[in-house]
C-alpha cells in the first residue's frame, strides 16, 4: 500500500496550525512526524484538534515529569496520522521523551515502523548528543525493527549527513552518524539525486520502494523557520 509520509519542525504548533492544515489537506498526507510542538502532557489534547481527519500519537514537552513547574518547553514529538490508517496503528513502547514511534500493520504485509526523532540542538554541549545517550538509544531502537519490517526515521536531526545533493567538511556530530548509518546500511533519502529542494532527512534501509521525495515551496503561513519534507 502506498503512503505519503512527511516531517516538520513546527517550532510551536498553536502558531502552526494554519500551514499544517494546508500541507495535509492539499498534499494529501497520510502520516506527518512533528517534531518541538512545545505542548506539556495537560496540552497535548491539542493536537487532536488540528485537523479531525488526523488522530494524534506521541510525547509531550515534560512527559515523564509533568508535575513540574519548569521545564525545557523547546521540544515534544509527535504523528498526525490520517484516520483511515487509525485501524492498523500500535504505538511503540519508547522510553524517551525525544523519541516516538509507531507500527502500521497492514493484513498480510510486513509492519512499516516509524519513529518521530528530536535530537539535542547543535546550540547544545556535544555531550548531550552522545552522553545522554539520544544517539545510541535511537540507533539501537532502530536496528531490532529493521529486522521486522521497513523503518523510517523522520524529524529534526540537528546534523548534517553528507551525499551526491550535499558535500561539507564532517564535524563530530556528523562523523559519529555517519558511522551508525554505514553500521546499518542506512541513508538519508534526501540527499540522493532524485530529491527535490532543500537538504532535510528521512532515514530508511532500503530506498526502492521510494517514488518522491520534495520540500514545499515557501509559505507565508509557515511561521517556523524548518519546511516540511514530504
Amino acid at each position: 500500500m502506498d503512503l505519503k509520509v512527511a516531517c516538520w519542525n513546527c517550532r510551536g504548533i498553536i502558531s502552526a496550525v494554519p500551514y499544517l492544515t494546508n500541507i495535509l489537506s492539499e498534499s494529501k498526507i497520510d502520516v506527518i512526524a512533528i517534531a518541538e510542538h512545545w505542548l506539556r502532557k495537560s496540552q497535548f489534547h491539542f493536537l487532536n484538534t488540528v485537523d479531525s481527519n488526523y488522530r494524534a500519537y506521541g510525547k509531550s514537552v515534560d512527559e515523564y515529569h509533568p508535575e513540574l513547574y519548569n521545564c525545557n518547553f523547546r521540544g515534544g514529538v509527535a504523528f498526525l496520522v490520517s484516520n483511515y490508517l487509525c485501524p492498523f496503528i500500535v504505538e511503540l513502547d519508547i522510553e524517551s521523551n525525544r523519541i516516538c514511534g509507531i507500527e502500521i500493520q497492514f493484513p498480510g504485509q510486513p509492519s512499516v515502523f516509524q519513529m518521530s526523532v528530536y535530537l539535542p540542538a547543535t546550540t547544545q554541549p556535544f555531550h548531550l548528543f552522545v552522553d545522554e545517550l539520544e544517539l545510541e538509544y535511537l540507533m539501537d531502537i532502530y536496528r531490532p525493527y529493521t529486522n521486522l519490517g521497513t523503518v523510517f526515521l523522520l524529524g529534526d536531526f540537528n546534523y548534517k549527513i553528507e551525499g551526491p545533493r550535499y558535500k561539507f567538511v564532517n564535524d563530530r556530530r556528523s562523523n559519529l552518524l555517519k558511522t551508525h548509518l554505514e553500521a546499518t546500511s542506512s541513508v538519508s533519502l534526501h540527499t540522493l539525486t532524485f530529491a527535490i529542494g532543500p537538504i532535510h532527512h528521512i532515514i530508511r534501509e532500503n530506498i526502492c520502494y521510494i517514488s518522491e521525495i520534495f520540500i514545499p515551496d515557501e509559505d507565508i503561513f509557515n511561521v517556523s523557520d524548518h519546511k516540511p519534507i514530504i
